[in-house]
């Protein structure tokens, strides 16, 4: 289960303790400072998925020609990232591999009998009924990120360029998608806006042509899934080491551009989104123009980046996880411990960045490891406090409560000033007495 760090304080006479250097010191930092605004560090997760993308044919462009893939290098630069995560351990088609990043579950069971764990779609075609009529029949509802973010209030898009990922819309939609458990009722419709049709080659630019003003309004869902259809088509027909699909993925760098232009674009998207690139397979092993034998090198390694406030860019992305590692040329089944990270762990990732609870039921579930940092406080002038901690300004968010034992924690956004990296929060208490605590993304 993705738990962020928590810690918190409560205000009293420990605090006290600090001597009066130290306060002059805080005190002459605060009047030195001009206050602004804050908000939650993550508005917004934009999830893409770049269909048969291969991380090891993508490390070796990068390589050969960084200044054809100008945008893919910019993101080994500023997003943690991957050239070795892996796809699904059973199957290494679109639409399986695709269920698993809504859903956090593998294709087919571990090791769990009575199965309750996969979701059990493992053709490649859409079937015409709902993900909860047909797959693994034991789990009556298989929950989704889209569950999750629309059941807490904030807004779904789903933009794919093949039609038969419009299942998703289909299964989460107001005829199958579940009644909403998280008061107040969102209703039963999962996806608040869906957009998708068949696009290949330099045609999946209509879609970004779509994007980009979705992007740049005032309407920008919390949560987007967008799905690019290249290099995996183009793959299918002249092979994935071919120089035509190569120049599809030099097409899809530019799209990445035009995507991320638009993020910083938005000020309600600029620094407050984070942006999530996988891929659901590779391609291009023993056969050159398929992808279909899970047990392909070329066909498990996926590349993957998160490009997000407070992610260090260029860091190894298994690294920031604790039950997460590299498996290096290997290729662990589900009952590894600890798994490589998966384009099913993609999810809830998003569900982190979002602050948000893990899909009930999903198996994939990996967990960022806790960050290194202290919430201070100490009495100030006039009777006032002063909360203090070292992290850039979007690495982190202060909530209060009335009590540790409740789970109403709520974004503290008034009074908050910024000095480097340290961030402080100045008020005066009040009845009844609250709780702080800091909340690391």
């Amino acid at each position: 289960m993705i738990e962020p760090f928590r810690r918190a304080v409560k205000l009293g006479p420990m605090f006290r303790s600090m001597t009066k250097a130290s306060r002059a010191l805080l005190l002459a930092l605060l009047s030195a400072l001009v206050p602004q605004s804050s908000a939650a560090p993550v508005e917004h997760v934009l999830h893409i998925s770049v269909d048969g993308l291969s991380g090891v044919l993508l490390k070796d462009y990068l390589k050969a020609a960084p200044q054809n893939f100008p945008t893919f290098i910019r993101l080994t630069r500023e997003a943690a990232h991957t050239f070795n995560a892996r796809c699904d351990y059973y199957s290494s088609d679109t639409m399986p591999n695709h269920i698993s990043m809504w859903t956090g579950r593998p294709v087919l069971a571990p090791f769990a009998v009575p199965d309750n764990v996969s979701h059990g779609y493992i053709t490649n075609v859409d079937l015409g009924v709902s993900l909860h009529k047909t797959g693994n029949t034991n789990i009556p509802y298989k929950a989704s990120v889209f569950d999750v973010v629309h059941d807490h209030g904030k807004k779904t898009a789903l933009l794919v360029s093949k039609t038969r990922l419009l299942i998703a819309d289909r299964s989460y939609g107001l005829s199958h998608g579940a009644s909403d458990l998280v008061q107040p009722n969102h209703g039963r419709d999962k996806i608040d806006a869906t957009a998708g049709g068949d696009l290949q080659g330099p045609p999946i630019t209509n879609l970004v042509n779509a994007l980009v003003p979705f992007l740049g309004s005032d309407q920008v869902a919390n949560y987007t899934f967008v799905h690019l259809s290249e290099p995996d088509l183009t793959a299918h027909t002249y092979g994935w080491t071919s120089p035509i699909a190569s120049n599809m993925v030099m097409l899809i760098d530019q799209q990445l551009d035009r995507v991320l232009k638009a993020v910083n674009s938005n000020p309600k998207m600029r620094d407050k989104t984070a942006v999530i690139i996988v891929s659901d397979h590779g391609g291009g092993g023993t056969n050159n123009i398929s992808h279909t034998t899970p047990e392909d090198p070329m066909n498990y390694t996926i590349p993957m980046f998160i490009m997000a406030p407070g992610v260090q860019g260029g860091a190894d992305l298994h690294t920031l996880f604790s039950n997460r590692l590299d498996p290096g040329p290997a290729r662990p089944d589900y009952t590894a411990k600890p798994q490589p990270l998966r384009n099913g762990d993609t999810g809830n990732i998003a569900l982190h960045f979002l602050g948000l609870p893990p899909i009930p039921g999903s198996f994939m579930t990996p967990v960022f490891k806790e960050k290194a940092v202290t919430l201070r406080a100490a009495p100030a002038e006039n009777g006032q406090f002063l909360l203090w901690w070292s992290l850039p300004v979007n690495a982190a968010r202060l909530e209060s409560a009335e009590s540790i034992s409740r789970t109403e924690w709520v974004a503290v956004s008034n009074s908050l000033h910024t000095w480097g990296d340290m961030q402080l929060h100045l008020f005066t208490p009040s009845a009844p007495q609250r709780y702080f605590r800091l909340r690391v993304f």
